[in-house]
């Protein structure tokens, strides 16, 4: 049976801070703790022993930082930088002390935290001491007189030895390791979703095609830090004929987003064609419902606010796992003008758009994620031939 994490205070309160990403703590026995938070799909690859490494980065370019890499595809791989984990150490200049004694180590202990905030799985993994080839190549990177321009957004990419030294992880399988039903469930009372439970087991999602539920749950859960349910958030709108019409609906004085939720665990062309082709003409009606004034909600809130609504955006969330590949081989694209096709964006870039705009921004964050969404639109549609926009990109946190 595995270890539950009850995370103290400090550590609960980062990771609710946590938008997406990682952060490396020292327990009390001094073991590391690496701490992942990610969407379902990421989380369940991670979980399944999808392989992931860290690049510990030369402080010439980005002082006391980590990019985690998950290789959920080898071609096009997660990325996250994050930064100031501890205090910095007392002998290794420029890197943290929480860092120094993960490159040390050679066991430590991971706990997966899902957008609810719950410690869905925790687990011990085991790698090389590597601080003596730590100490080589910081004296390399010493020797190295090269002028570096500092770099902020996080991205390094093509990766070499210079840039950072390389952890290496030898991830394990731990999908058939029952998982814990974990009882503080944070239900939304005003949540439309049909999937309210007592309880959460990151197991029962995984199957009977229920992982569409788990993303809609991390989704509604994390847009709530944003928005008021019944205000400005619509999850699950139904009709009078008991029809979804969309999974989330935001509106913000004139503006509504209509937004339809796929997960897509398959790697199948075909899967994903199906999936992103009902997301389509879900959202394809929806619109036209709108524009009508004619959507027939059972909401009153929702009623008396949409038909204000004459900014009408489109978008497909799409879990991190489905590849950007396997959307743009999809020859479905082709039945529809580009004014059909929604905006399509993963689950973690909608997240940190967000994310950022709550932390650097002042103003109303409806009226930025509107905004932005419009600008990214506008430039597609009149400066680009492409057929649709795609929005998947990580920023550092």
């Amino acid at each position: 049976m595995p270890d539950l994490y009850i995370a103290p205070n400090h550590i609960q309160n980062k990771i609710n801070g946590l938008i997406n990403g990682f952060f490396i703590e020292i327990d009390e026995d001094k073991t590391p703790i690496i701490f992942f938070k990610f969407e379902p799909s990421i989380l369940s690859d991670l979980i399944s022993g999808c392989d992931f490494e860290f690049i510990i980065r030369n402080p010439k370019l980005s002082n006391r930082s980590v990019t985690l890499y998950v290789f959920d595809n080898p071609k096009d791989p997660l990325w996250v930088t994050y930064s100031n984990f501890s205090e910095e150490d007392t002998i290794y200049i420029n890197f943290d002390k929480s860092v120094i004694n993960f490159i040390k180590a050679e066991r430590f202990k991971i706990v997966y935290y899902n957008h609810l905030n719950l410690p869905i799985f925790t687990t011990v993994l085991y790698k090389q001491n590597s601080i003596n080839k730590f100490n080589e190549w910081v004296i390399d990177i010493h020797k190295d007189f090269e002028l570096y321009e500092e770099i902020t957004d996080g991205y390094f990419m093509p990766e070499n030895n210079l840039k950072g030294f390389k952890l290496s992880i030898d991830n394990v399988d731990n999908s058939n390791v029952q998982k814990l039903n974990i009882i503080s469930y944070p239900n939304n009372e005003d949540s439309q979703l049909e999937n309210k439970i007592s309880y959460y087991n990151f197991d029962e999602f995984q199957k009977n095609g229920k992982h569409g539920y788990d993303q809609e749950n991390n989704i509604q859960h994390f847009l709530s830090n944003f928005l008021t349910e019944n205000q400005d958030l619509f999850t699950s709108l139904q009709n009078s004929r008991d029809e979804e019409i969309t999974d989330f609906t935001i509106i913000s004085k004139n503006a509504i987003v209509l937004i339809e939720s796929k997960a897509v665990k398959s790697n199948k062309q075909s899967k994903v064609t199906q999936a992103i082709v009902k997301a389509i003409n879900q959202l394809n009606k929806a619109e036209k419902k709108v524009l009508e004034k004619n959507v027939e909600s059972t909401n009153s809130k929702f009623e008396s606010k949409y038909k204000d609504c004459d900014v009408i955006i489109k978008i497909c969330l799409i879990n991190d796992s489905t590849t950007t590949t396997l959307l743009r081989e999809g020859n479905y694209i082709d039945n529809f003008t580009r004014e059909e096709l929604p905006i399509f964006i993963s689950v973690t870039t909608l997240f940190q758009l967000l994310g950022d705009f709550a932390i650097n921004f002042k103003g109303d964050l409806k009226k930025n994620l509107i905004e932005n969404l419009l600008n990214n639109y506008y430039n597609h549609i009149k400066k680009t031939s492409d057929k649709y926009l795609l929005i998947r990109e990580y920023k550092k946190r």
